[in-house]
């Protein structure tokens, strides 16, 4: 079921004008940025992210706001903005493919959401930015180390962070025999990595290749 364009402020308007059970997914046009704001329901995401459908809403729960759209009309499907979707497809690979807690996962989503944006990351999440649909700004790949305790005590978020590596694409050196190639990187820490309180182990590092995920999530989102 397809609609015109509208101010994104109407949202809430359409919202309530529909039948939840013919609710799929619909255009809003945001004359901010000139570009069509596009939302999903839960189980389109479910299907086009390969994640079952009760794993995809506890994560939701979990990694997001509460919907104030959800308490204004009875049986409302909440709405994901590609934002948002991509939100909990990276608290959902923190916990089950990094093995963080929910707490900490939440904590890593606010701590690196400001440097989403300043990278260009967020920009190709929403379809806008680099040179290459399929990187982050400028062509630039970006990796993120996870500095901090595994579980902290009390069941707590615990002090983490962050050494960011941002790489160039690889260059060919001409004229070399095998053929070598040369990896220029610049690296900057988000902050202070924590002070571990046991002498005989180091804080506990875990790799990031968001550059990847970026890569995996536009990849599936594609039409």
């Amino acid at each position: 079921m397809w609609f015109e364009p509208v101010p994104i402020i109407r949202k809430a308007a359409i919202c309530n004008s529909l039948n939840h059970k013919y609710q799929l997914t619909y255009w809003l046009y945001n004359y901010t940025d000139n570009a069509m704001i596009r939302y999903y329901l839960s189980r389109d995401l479910s299907r086009k992210l390969r994640i079952p459908l009760n794993r995809w809403k506890r994560w939701a729960r979990e990694f997001l706001p509460p919907d104030p759209l959800g308490g204004l009309q009875s049986g409302y499907a909440r709405q994901f903005s590609i934002r948002e979707a991509f939100t909990v497809y990276l608290g959902g690979f923190l916990v089950a493919g990094l093995g963080f807690s929910i707490p900490q996962a939440r904590q890593i989503l606010r701590d690196l959401s400001g440097w989403m944006k300043k990278s260009g990351l967020d920009a190709v999440v929403m379809g806008r930015g680099g040179d290459d649909p399929d990187s982050g700004q400028g062509g630039q790949r970006y990796e993120v180390q996870i500095l901090g305790r595994p579980v902290a005590p009390g069941g707590g978020s615990g002090k983490l962070a962050y050494r960011i590596r941002a790489s160039d694409p690889p260059q060919m050196v001409k004229g070399t025999r095998p053929v070598r190639w040369v990896e220029t990187y610049t690296e900057n820490t988000l902050k202070s990595p924590p002070v571990s309180t046991d002498a005989s182990y180091p804080p506990v590092r875990c790799l990031l290749d968001i550059s990847a995920l970026v890569d995996r999530f536009t990849l599936l989102m594609s039409p």
